[in-house]
C-alpha cells in the first residue's frame, strides 16, 4: 500500500501505519511526473481517491483576490503563523467553520470579528453551542445578510457592502436565495475572510473521471467510480 498525499500527515499515525508496511508520500503533487494519475493507475492494481475538500468557494465577485480563504485562515493559526491584531474582520459564513474563523481572530488580537451570513439566526448551519461559544467571545452576528459588493480603494480593502436575504431555500429546500436590493450596509472591515464552504479539488484525475457537481461520482455498495480499478470515498464523494 503506498499513500500520496499532498498535505502532512499526524506523525503518529503515520509511523503506526507505516510498521504495518504502508509507504508514505507526503508533501507530494498528484498528477505531475512520477505520480501521474494514469502513471498510478498502471503501477497499481487499485487506486482509491481520498483527496477531501481543500477549494475554498468563491463569491464571483469583481475584487474578490481581495478576500482571505477560512480554511487557509485556520490552517495558518494552527502553524502560528496567522496574526489579526488590531484589525477589524468580516466572516462571510454562517457554519461552525466560520465561527472557528471568527473566534480564532478575536483571540489573536482582533480588534473586532463579525460574521454576515444569508441564514436567520435559527436557520445558521453552525452548532448551537459554536454560535452560543461566539456570542460570549463578542463575535458580532450578521444574520440574513449576503454579500453584495466589495468595496476597495486603490487596491485596497475596505469592507464590504452587505444585501439583505429575506429567504435562502425554496418551497423544496433548494439553496436559492432571495435578496432585497433595496435593503443594503456598508460594512468596515480591514479583512474579510471567506468561509462559505469547500469543494474538491480533482483535476489531477483528468477529464475521464465522472463528476457530479463537481464531486466524484460512485457506486454506493463498492465505491467504483466509472474508471475500472479507482475507487473513491470521504468528502471528495459526499
Amino acid at each position: 500500500v503506498r499513500v500520496v498525499s499532498l498535505r502532512r500527515t499526524d506523525g503518529k499515525v503515520v509511523a503506526a501505519l507505516e510498521g504495518m508496511g504502508v509507504v508514505f508520500e507526503l508533501n507530494a503533487e498528484l498528477g505531475v511526473g512520477d505520480r501521474s494519475f494514469e502513471k498510478l493507475r498502471k503501477e497499481y492494481h487499485a487506486v482509491f481517491l481520498g483527496a477531501g475538500l481543500w477549494t475554498q468557494k468563491t463569491l464571483g465577485m469583481e475584487g474578490e483576490d481581495l478576500l482571505g480563504s477560512g480554511i487557509r485562515f485556520l490552517m495558518d493559526c494552527g502553524q502560528g503563523n496567522a496574526s489579526c491584531s488590531g484589525l477589524k474582520v468580516l466572516v462571510i459564513g454562517g457554519g461552525s467553520v466560520a465561527v472557528d474563523v471568527a473566534v480564532s481572530a478575536l483571540r489573536l488580537g482582533a480588534k473586532s470579528a463579525a460574521m454576515a451570513c444569508l441564514e436567520s439566526r435559527a436557520e445558521m448551519p453552525a452548532f448551537p453551542e459554536d454560535i452560543e461559544q461566539a456570542l460570549i467571545e463578542r463575535v458580532e452576528i450578521l444574520s440574513s445578510w449576503g454579500p453584495s459588493k466589495i468595496i476597495e480603494r486603490n487596491g485596497k480593502l475596505k469592507g464590504m457592502e452587505l444585501v439583505r436575504c429575506e429567504s435562502v431555500f425554496d418551497s423544496q429546500k433548494r439553496f436559492r436565495p432571495v435578496f432585497d436590493a433595496s435593503v443594503t450596509k456598508t460594512f468596515e472591515a480591514d479583512v474579510v475572510i471567506l468561509a462559505i464552504g469547500l469543494s474538491p479539488d480533482l483535476a489531477f484525475a483528468g477529464k475521464a473521471l465522472k463528476l457530479g457537481r463537481g464531486f466524484a461520482v460512485t457506486d454506493e455498495e463498492t465505491m467504483a467510480t466509472n474508471l475500472k480499478g479507482v475507487f473513491a470515498g470521504g468528502d471528495a464523494v459526499t
